[in-house]
C-alpha cells in the first residue's frame, strides 16, 4: 500500500463529499449521515475556538461511545487540537490525576454511570458537557455563517499530517498507563491498511464492540469508516447480549473484537436465539488465542474470514494482518505478515544479535506507525528502543521461512520460578484442552525462596470442572515443575475496560487469598 500525506479531517472531509446524506453512524435511538457529523462536529469546533482552545492544546473527550464522541473528536481534529482519549470508567481521582499529567486545557465529558462527571472534577480546568441533555442541544445545529466557515477553514488549512492528533494511553496491567501521541498520518495511514488487508468496503456494516479511547476501537472503527465509507453501529456498552442484537437487527458483516469477546458470544446462554449470519469478517486481537479457540469462534459464528491482527498502542496500533485468502487453518496459528512500509525482525534476549527463520526471540518493529516516544517519560521511552530506533514491542515470537509471525508469550510474563523460565502460553494450552474450559490465564506471585509461584485462573461458566481434573491434565502433558501452586475456577473472568481479562485484579485477589491461606 502506498502511504498518503493526509490528515484525519482530510480524510473525513473526502467521505462527505462522496457520501453527503448517506448514512454513517447508527446507535440505538439515532443515526447520523455524513453531512450531519459535519455540521455538528463544525458547531463544536466553533465552541471550542469560543473558548480559546489553539492548535496542538490537549483537549480531553472522556465519555463512553456514542455519536456525541464520535462528533466531538472530528470536533477536536479539525481545529488542531490534540485529543486526549480517557478511559470512561476512570473514577473523579484518576482522571484528575491524568489531567495534570496529560497537560489537559479543555475537558469533553459525557454522562457518567452515576451522575454528572461535572461535579466530580475538582481544579480549575474548563470543559462542557456533551452528555445526553447537551447532545439534544447540538443534534439540530443551524448552518454556519460565511464568517463561520472561514474560521474553520482557516484553522483546517494550517493542520499538518505530521501534527500529533490524539493522546491515548497504553493499557498495561501492572504498571501505570503511560500516553502516546500519534500523528494524523499514522493513524490514518494504519487505518488504511486496515481497510485494504480486511477488504472492506462501503457496503460493510461494522458492529462497534470496542472502546473508542482504545487504539483497537479508534483504528478499525471511526478511522477506518472513514477509508471504507460503509456504516458503523454504536453500542454504549459491550455486553455479549447487547453486541448480538446489534448484529442481527442491522445485518452487521464485520465485527472486530478481542478473544474473550468472541468466546463470550460463541458460549453464551442465549447464543441460539440469535442470527448472526450477516457476519462475514473481523479482527481478533489484543490478546493472544488458541488454535482451537480461534477455529472454534470462525466455524461457529460463520466468519470465514476472520483475521488475526497483532499490534500495540505504540504502533497505531497495527503490526501484522493474516492475509485475507489465508485458510482458517493458517490464520490459527499465526497472526500474519507485517503490514506494508514497516518493518519487523526477531532479536535474541541475550546478545540482540538477528536470528533466522523459526527462532524465537524478542519481536522488533521499525516503521512510519511507531511512536516517537512515551509523553514527558523519557525512562521508559528509552526502555523500549534500541540504540538503532527500533521498538521493542516487549514479546516474543519467531518468523517462518514465508515471513509469518508466531507469538510465544511476552516477556514480562514469563515466570521464573527456583530459576526455571516457565512460559504461561504453554500452560494455558495445556488446560484449554478440557472440554468444559473455556480460557485460562496463567500468572506468576511474587513469592520468597522460589522467586514466583504458578497460579492458572480456569474459565469455566459451565461448570463440569474440578481442580483435580486440571491438576491431572498437566501432569499428563508436561514437566511436575511446571504445575500451578495454585488454580482458581471461576465463572467467568473479571474484564478490564479494554475488554481484555483483567489480570491485575486476578493477582491482586489470589494474592490475598494464599496470604490468609498461608501459602
Amino acid at each position: 500500500m502506498e502511504l498518503k500525506s493526509i490528515t484525519v479531517v482530510q480524510q473525513f472531509r473526502q467521505a462527505v463529499a462522496e457520501k453527503k446524506d448517506e448514512a454513517a453512524v447508527i446507535d440505538e435511538t439515532d443515526a447520523l449521515s455524513w453531512q450531519d457529523i459535519d455540521l455538528i462536529s463544525d458547531r463544536l469546533a466553533l465552541e471550542l475556538v469560543g473558548e480559546h482552545i489553539q492548535k496542538g492544546k490537549h483537549v480531553a473527550l472522556w465519555s463512553f461511545n456514542s455519536l456525541a464522541w464520535i462528533c466531538t473528536y472530528l470536533a477536536i481534529a479539525k481545529i488542531g487540537a490534540i485529543s486526549v482519549l480517557v478511559n470512561p470508567k476512570l473514577s473523579a481521582r484518576e482522571v484528575d490525576a491524568l489531567m495534570a499529567f496529560a497537560d489537559v486545557d479543555y475537558i469533553c465529558f459525557g454522562d457518567d454511570l452515576y451522575g454528572d462527571r461535572a461535579d466530580c472534577l475538582s481544579g480549575d480546568i474548563p470543559g462542557r458537557s456533551i452528555g445526553q441533555d447537551a447532545w439534544q442541544q447540538v443534534r439540530h445545529p443551524a448552518p454556519l455563517t460565511a464568517t463561520e466557515k472561514e474560521i474553520l477553514e482557516k484553522r483546517e488549512a494550517v493542520i499538518s499530517p505530521d501534527d500529533m492528533a490524539s493522546m491515548l494511553f497504553t493499557s498495561g496491567s501492572t504498571s501505570q498507563p503511560k500516553g502516546v501521541l500519534l500523528t494524523h498520518y499514522q493513524l490514518i495511514n494504519v487505518a488504511r491498511e486496515a481497510v485494504s488487508s480486511m477488504h472492506w468496503t462501503d457496503q460493510d456494516k461494522v458492529c462497534l464492540a470496542l472502546p473508542l479511547f482504545h487504539s483497537f476501537g479508534l483504528s478499525t472503527g471511526l478511522l477506518s469508516l472513514l477509508v471504507h465509507r460503509g456504516r458503523l453501529y454504536v453500542t454504549r456498552d459491550y455486553r455479549t447480549k447487547s453486541v448480538m442484537t446489534v448484529i442481527e437487527r442491522y445485518g452487521c458483516s464485520v465485527l472486530n473484537a478481542v478473544p474473550s469477546q468472541f468466546l463470550a458470544i460463541v458460549h453464551h446462554q442465549e447464543r441460539q436465539n440469535f442470527s448472526l449470519k450477516s457476519l462475514r469478517s473481523g479482527i481478533i486481537a489484543g490478546s493472544a488465542v488458541f488454535p482451537n479457540d480461534y477455529l472454534k469462534i470462525a466455524e461457529d459464528l460463520g466468519i470465514y474470514h476472520l483475521k488475526e491482527s497483532y499490534g500495540q498502542t505504540e504502533a497505531s496500533p497495527s503490526i501484522t494482518f493474516s492475509s485475507y485468502d489465508d485458510s482458517l487453518e493458517r490464520c490459527s496459528k499465526t497472526v500474519g505478515k507485517v503490514i506494508s512500509n514497516v518493518q519487523i525482525r526477531i532479536t535474541s534476549m541475550e546478545t540482540g544479535a538477528p536470528l533466522g527463520a523459526d527462532q524465537a526471540g524478542r519481536i522488533e518493529v521499525s516503521g512510519y506507525n511507531v511512536m516517537q516516544g512515551y509523553y514527558k517519560d523519557e525512562d521508559e521511552t528509552a526502555k523500549v528502543f534500541t540504540d538503532d530506533g527500533w521498538l521493542i514491542t516487549g514479546d516474543i515470537g519467531y518468523l517462518d521461512e514465508d515471513g509469518n509471525l508466531y507469538i510465544v508469550g511476552r516477556i514480562k510474563e514469563m515466570i521464573i520460578r527456583s530459576g526455571e523460565n516457565i512460559s504461561p502460553k504453554e500452560i494455558e494450552a495445556v488446560i484449554v484442552k478440557h472440554e468444559g474450559v473455556v480460557q485460562a490465564k496463567v500468572f506468576g506471585v511474587p513469592m520468597s525462596v522460589v522467586q514466583e509461584e504458578i497460579v492458572a485462573g480456569v474459565e469455566c461458566p459451565a461448570g463440569g470442572v474440578t481442580v483435580e481434573a486440571i491438576r491431572a491434565l498437566i501432569a499428563d502433558h508436561l514437566a511436575a515443575y511446571k504445575m500451578p501452586k495454585v488454580i482458581k475456577l471461576y465463572k467467568k473472568f473479571p474484564l478490564n475496560d479494554s475488554c481484555k481479562i483483567d489480570v491485575k485484579k486476578m493477582k491482586e485477589e489470589i494474592q490475598l487469598e494464599m496470604q490468609e491461606e498461608n501459602l
